[in-house]
């Protein structure tokens, strides 16, 4: 009998093709990883993982697409118990064991840490097996005879729970990486066999390209904040090359506006160059930061350097050098001039098949800490990688201890380099400073000024009209909520009109798409000196390349009101900017304490209480003493760390970098024709297509278009709209009831929506 793993290969190729993909991806980084992984061990891995669709039960699916009525069909738990048993029998350790079982059982969705068995299904499984025992053993290489026996999954099941209760008692990480590790080569090797996707073709990017886009883009310096970012890169490149030994964890402490992005790129390229040189592979560039607008904006640049560079081979594979891989990021993918086929430009770009990878923190972060196979497919390509964390202030507090054990066991067990690049550098993880003395770049261009008694809507709204009364160019009001940044909005726009500016809103109570038109509508305004004036909510802060003359900001961490002081006099162009700092309540209750937390915004209080006016040249000194006094008040969560050092996925999937806000939902805005159109292509080709398949693929094509649309709003405002298949949706012709074309989702109630 022939068994067939998929309607059109046979089940022993099928497992002969993962083994040799498990091994090739392994050999490439072995040099890179410290982890106990062989060959015997990786065969036994690949040829388990299908083990259950031996059974006629899946044979009979394959063939006719019937499912069974009990689920015989399936075929990952007999595998996993299977992968166990040989693991077992041929003496390998408990993390061994139990990272082969876990991978096998879960490569087909989430990591869980699941050791029960369905005695019924099993039973029938193996009765099932042992009529072609002879033909299975044959394939295999080994004799299956003694596992078709329910006495033998017992014994599985009891090593098992011994090797959990090991684990659990050494709590040793190499355990957690070597499942992550297995599981990746895993999910990679099995997609790419049953999709007979071949691994997309490396490029070579020079260590030197940037120092080449430096010399053809900017010759010689203009402006005194030019200088000091030739000044900054020629210390920085100084300095890395008197290191003897590439240090595992770099930190690269410099103030906002100084070129960081081409710094940190430069610095990854001749890592890993040296890196190469020692692993004999040349590893991926991760070059990750906390939100999708500035990951955009970051692109913008190192497209820029490639094509500039690179030239023509560059536009000829622009993916084989640079993707950019986010929720609301197009999937493309050329090769050659020509874009492969949807279905490889989705394999390659989900998993990471570039030289340089941009990407958010969530993806990046969640692929170490977390149990999401579309995540933790690509964990093997971070094995001996150069990771860039851009403006790592943007991590909450209450991840520190999870991150900073993992990171240097992947500095340890993986690898991995990582360079910690900020204005504001967090107590997250030591590293050696690039810049021994940043506060020499410091340009003083900013003040915060800290206004306790600005706390009222009426107050905070007379102080910004009071300046631009005075002429004072450009503003900015940054708000905590939705809801306050609304009514100061509301509050200040007709007198602002008056005065002859002209007032943007912005918040993720906006759609993506009109967004990202207003910052660079803004952008080309303020650079041509015109008036303008900004309402926002936290989204401006990191990253966002905007300038203004003056800031208004709502009390925050302290680390936040350093960052929006970078969107003040950004270019030093305007002597020094002022940052008014005011601390808005409603009924009494404090707006900052309601989203950041009460320890947050208690040691914000007590540092602007002490420190009333803080000039820039002080922001790194009073930083530093705020996140020395946040790591010792603010409690952490050491869950997911449990997690971790026990091999408890339950517990690692509590791991979020960004919290899903409890009762929020997400909701399609048709606000022009465009937009409506794009929801009837939704509605066709996605939730009415049968086909999962062809439904999978369609939502991918049509996925940036669609969440360009998307707002996520609470659902107590949603109740009145209509929903397709239970996703909600603002037709076109009640825009004007639910949908301000300014401000966003009407909201008929007052809240502490944030964002």
């Amino acid at each position: 009998m022939s068994f067939l793993s998929h309607p059109d290969k046979l089940l022993k190729e099928h497992l002969r093709e993962v083994y040799d993909g498990m091994v090739a991806l392994h050999r490439d980084r072995r040099e890179a990883v410290k982890l106990p992984v062989d060959e015997e061990f990786l065969r036994i891995v690949a040829f388990s993982h299908d083990f259950g669709k031996y059974t006629g039960y899946f044979q009979n699916y394959i063939r006719t697409g019937k499912r069974d009525k009990n689920n015989l069909h399936h075929h990952s738990a007999l595998g996993a118990f299977f992968a166990a048993w040989w693991l077992q029998r041929e003496g390998y350790s408990p993390a061994h064991v139990l990272a082969g079982y876990l991978s096998v059982r879960n490569h087909h969705g989430s990591l869980k840490s699941t050791y029960d068995h369905d005695s019924y299904r099993f039973g029938k499984w193996l009765e099932d097996l042992k009529e072609k025992a002879g033909e299975v053993s044959g394939e295999l290489g080994i004799d299956v005879g003694e596992f078709l026996d329910m006495g033998t999954i017992e014994k599985v099941r009891k090593g098992l729970l011994r090797a959990r209760h090991r684990i659990r008692r050494e709590r040793d990480i190499t355990a957690y990486f070597l499942t992550l590790y297995t599981y990746s080569l895993l999910l990679e090797a099995d997609r790419r066999s049953a999709g007979g996707i071949s691994e997309a073709e490396r490029v070579d990017i020079p260590e030197d390209t940037v120092d080449r886009y430096r010399q053809i883009r900017f010759p010689t310096p203009k402006r005194e904040i030019d200088r000091l970012r030739n000044a900054l890169y020629e210390e920085v490149m100084g300095e890395f090359f008197r290191w003897e030994d590439i240090p595992k964890v770099i930190t690269l402490t410099a103030p906002t506006g100084l070129g960081k992005t081409l710094l940190n790129l430069s610095l990854a390229l001749k890592i890993r160059k040296l890196k190469a040189k020692e692993m004999g592979f040349t590893p991926r560039v991760v070059y990750a930061l906390p939100f999708t607008a500035i990951i955009d904006q970051a692109y913008a640049v190192l497209r820029d350097v490639l094509s500039t560079v690179v030239g023509e081979d560059y536009q000829r594979r622009p993916e084989g050098y640079l993707i950019r891989h986010h929720h609301l990021s197009s999937i493309t993918y050329r090769a050659g001039g020509e874009e492969v086929p949807l279905n490889e430009a989705l394999f390659y770009v989900e998993g990471w098949e570039s030289e340089i990878i941009l990407t958010t923190f969530v993806q990046l972060l969640e692929g170490m800490v977390g149990i999401r196979p579309s995540y933790l497919r690509r964990f093997h390509n971070l094995a001996g990688a150069v990771v860039i964390l851009d403006e790592v202030q943007g991590i909450d507090r209450k991840h520190w201890e999870t991150l900073r054990e993992v990171m240097i066991g992947m500095t340890e067990l993986m690898g991995t380099t990582f360079v910690l690049s900020t204005a504001t550098k967090p107590a997250l993880l030591k590293g050696e400073e690039l810049v021994p003395n940043p506060r020499k770049y410091i340009l003083n261009r900013t003040r915060l000024v800290y206004r306790p008694d600005l706390n009222t809507d009426d107050g905070v709204a007379e102080a910004v009209l009071e300046r631009l009364r005075d002429n004072i160019g450009s503003a900015m009001v940054v708000l905590n909520t939705i809801q306050s940044s609304i009514d100061m909005y509301r509050a200040v726009k007709d007198s602002a009109a008056a005065l002859g500016y002209t007032t943007f809103y912005l918040s993720s109570n906006v759609i993506p798409a009109h967004r990202l038109e207003r910052i660079q509508r803004i952008k080309g305004m303020v650079s041509n000196g015109e008036k303008v004036l900004l309402v926002s909510t936290q989204v401006v802060e990191a990253g966002v390349d905007l300038d203004f003359d003056t800031v208004f900001r709502d009390l925050g961490p302290f680390d936040s009101m350093v960052q929006v002081a970078g969107r003040c006099n950004r270019n030093a162009s305007k002597g020094m900017g002022d940052v008014l700092i005011f601390h808005l309540k409603r009924n009494g209750v404090s707006l900052a304490a309601k989203v950041y937390g009460a320890t947050s915004k208690g040691v914000s209080e007590d540092l602007l209480g002490d420190n009333p006016t803080v000039e820039e040249r002080e922001f790194p000194r009073l930083t530093e003493e705020y996140f020395n006094l946040l790591e010792r008040r603010a409690a952490p969560d050491t869950e997911p760390l449990e997690g971790v050092l026990e091999l408890d996925f339950d517990r690692v999937g509590g791991f979020r970098v960004v919290e899903n806000l409890p009762g929020y939902t997400d909701v399609f805005v048709q606000v022009d024709e465009r937009a409506r159109e794009v929801w009837e292509r939704f509605v066709k080709e996605v939730i009415m297509e049968e086909d999962f398949r062809k439904r999978y693929l369609n939502f991918i094509r049509l996925r940036a278009e669609f969440r360009a649309y998307v707002v996520s709003v609470p659902e107590k405002y949603t109740v009145a709209l209509p929903d397709e298949r239970g996703i909600k949706y603002v037709p076109h012709d009640s825009l004007a009831k639910f949908y301000d074309p300014t401000t966003g989702f009407i909201r008929d109630e007052r809240g502490f929506e944030i964002w």
